[in-house]
């Protein structure tokens, strides 16, 4: 947990919770050392664990703003669904597949695409097509800026670059509450939230939006300028080295030991089971 002498002062990166064994995440949180944390909702798992306040800050990521952009109008866009195909449990592929089967029941002519940097070898719903490996050029110029809504299905997820992205090219959002969204998915503003696991819920949402070009394209303008003032490299970049600055200066009071916590218990996102 500590280096050895003359090669700095320890400090953690803090990306996700619920991605890696237990015990991994625990030590990364409760090492004597600042945390920063990629989310906000990090930063409340942090608390969980009795991390003490002044080591735990919250650096939100940024984008390329140049690149990830909305230059296709909210009301000109001929890719009604767009989901993102990640194998990994907590991504909710299942549940987000199941969700576009439903669309395509209650929307004969739907025009979908899914997305993923390794090939799918399941069938899609019918209206649906898998673009394998885009480059961040093809997403944003030909995917993301011709979506009408992106549905995200995580059971948990650090925070969600697919998402923003989406959202920053002038999609609307369907989400799952999945601890990331809670920086950029907020009911009736900038998105639809439903609870982790809902598939019927992602689907019901996704085909109001769809239904619905006023709110569709209130949550997409919503959306793009909550992205844009959020999320921004510079200003990040300056926040942790500020906190930095002050860690060197005076080590001793950034590297006390964690306070008491109780194990985990249940599935969910952890912040109401301690």
């Amino acid at each position: 947990h500590h280096p050895p002498p003359g090669v700095g002062h320890p400090a953690a990166i803090i990306q996700g919770f619920r991605m890696l064994p237990p015990e991994m995440e625990r030590d990364a949180y409760r090492v004597a050392a600042p945390k920063y944390c990629v989310a906000g909702w990090l930063v409340d798992i942090g608390r969980r664990f009795g991390v003490p306040e002044e080591q735990l800050l919250h650096v939100p990521l940024g984008l390329d703003h140049d690149l990830f952009s909305a230059r296709q109008p909210f009301d000109d866009r001929e890719i009604d669904v767009l989901m993102v195909f990640n194998g990994h449990h907590q991504k909710g592929w299942k549940v987000g597949l199941e969700a576009l089967h439903e669309i395509s029941r209650q929307r004969p002519g739907v025009n979908g695409v899914v997305f993923g940097m390794l090939p799918l070898d399941e069938e899609l719903p019918r209206g649906f097509r898998f673009v394998e490996a885009p480059t961040h050029r093809t997403l944003a110029d030909e995917i993301f800026n011709h979506a009408k809504v992106f549905v995200q299905p995580s059971y948990h997820e650090g925070f969600g670059y697919p998402a923003v992205e989406a959202m920053a090219c002038g999609a609307a959002l369907v989400t799952t509450d999945n601890g990331g969204s809670r920086d950029y998915g907020i009911e009736g503003r900038t998105a639809h939230v439903v609870l982790p696991g809902d598939a019927t819920g992602l689907a019901t949402k996704t085909l109001e939006l769809l239904d619905d070009d006023a709110t569709r394209t209130r949550f997409a303008r919503a959306g793009t300028e909550l992205v844009r003032a959020a999320f921004d490299w510079d200003r990040s970049s300056a926040l942790l080295a500020a906190h930095l600055e002050r860690y060197v200066a005076d080590p001793e009071r950034f590297q006390q030991p964690p306070g008491p916590y109780e194990e985990w218990t249940g599935h969910g996102l952890g912040l109401e089971v301690l």
